[in-house]
Formats: structure tokens, C-alpha cells, sequence
């Protein structure tokens, strides 16, 4: 069973830049226990991911909606990123969001015909990992 210190993590300024969050608002999100993490030491991929993804959803549907849709679906997120479809679709009118990782979720999130936001989570997660596994092996070569 790995260690703690056998997981990954980076230094949590290239954390930010890699989520494009500055360090205030992340720490903000993070005392507000709006994403995962502490507002010392390093970042895992789990917070990176997590960062990333409520970011994604403040920039797609505003903070307040975000604020209020990230504590409905955040966990089944963290739970179903595995780098396949991972669509959030917010009820305006609800305060209300589902995942759908498929079309058939999907439909069936949006088909009460109220006015939604799909924000789809995949090409911004996709990056965010990427990154984060090369700033992992160039921290790995230069120790």
C-alpha cells in the first residue's frame, strides 16, 4: 500500500498556473471547502483535478451556481474521472446538477426542458493531467 509520501504532488504555484487559479483563490476555495486541499505544502493530481474542474465550472456557469452545483456532483466526479466523457449539466432553475457520462444520462439530465448548462469537464481535466504527470517526471530527473 503506498505512502503518502509515495503519492505524486508538485509545488502548489505550478498547481495554480497548470489550473489557471491564482494562489489566493485557490486557498479562498479551499477554506471554504469548495476543493480538496491544504493552503500549505504541495498538490496531488486528485487536487489538481478537483481545482481544475470547480474552475472549469466557475468560468462555464459563474461562481454562485458553481458554488452551489460542486457539493451535487463533485464526488461522483472525483470518483468517475478516468479521462472518458464527464459532463456536469446544472439546472438553473432547479440550483440543481447531475453527471452524465454518456448521451443517454445526458438526455435524460436536460429532457424537463427548464433552462440548463452542460459543462463538459473532459478537455480540461485531460490538460490539467497531462501537465501534471510532466511536471512530475521533470521533478523525478532533476532530484
Amino acid at each position: 500500500m503506498p505512502t503518502t509520501s509515495d503519492v505524486p504532488a508538485i509545488p502548489v504555484a505550478v498547481a495554480c498556473e497548470i489550473a489557471d487559479v491564482s494562489r489566493q483563490v485557490r486557498d479562498k476555495w479551499i477554506k471554504r471547502k469548495l476543493v480538496l486541499g491544504t493552503t500549505a505544502g504541495s498538490c496531488s493530481l486528485q487536487q489538481l483535478l478537483d481545482l481544475a474542474a470547480f474552475a472549469e465550472m466557475v468560468g462555464c456557469v459563474g461562481f454562485e451556481e458553481a458554488r452551489l452545483a460542486w457539493p451535487q456532483v463533485g464526488e461522483a466526479c472525483r470518483a468517475r474521472w478516468n479521462g472518458d466523457r464527464l459532463d456536469v449539466v446544472v439546472d438553473l432553475q432547479l440550483k440543481h446538477a447531475v453527471l452524465a457520462c454518456d448521451d443517454s444520462e445526458l438526455a435524460a439530465a436536460v429532457r424537463h426542458g427548464r433552462t440548463t448548462r452542460t459543462v463538459d469537464l473532459r478537455p480540461r481535466l485531460t490538460i490539467v493531467t497531462e501537465a501534471f504527470e510532466r511536471v512530475v517526471l521533470l521533478l523525478r530527473a532533476t532530484c
